[in-house]
């Protein structure tokens, strides 16, 4: 996923404009406390939480950039939540 999915320059300017991305080394005491709560079986794993912490998607395995970024316009639309496009900086909603 480094290599190939957050490497890719579109998808790294719509997740700074639009999300926290906040990556959690699974061996650590903080990486078993998430492993445990939001139950993750497989890696990697991808869970999207809102403003308060309630779990709005989750995504298991490789998923390329520009299919992972239509997901989480999906999310964000069906939610109601602004986005911020790379194009021209307005925010769009549903």
């Amino acid at each position: 996923m480094d290599s190939e999915t957050f490497a890719n320059k579109e998808f790294l300017n719509f997740t700074d404009s639009n999300v926290l991305v906040y990556k959690i080394d699974i061996d650590s005491f903080e990486g078993m406390e998430i492993v445990e709560k939001y139950n993750v079986e497989v890696f990697p794993s991808f869970i999207l939480l809102d403003h308060k912490k309630k779990k709005l998607a989750s995504y298991k395995g490789f998923m390329p950039a520009l299919y992972f970024q239509k997901e989480l316009v999906k999310v964000f639309m069906n939610e109601g939540i602004y986005i911020r496009t790379e194009s021209d900086g307005v925010l769009v909603r549903k």
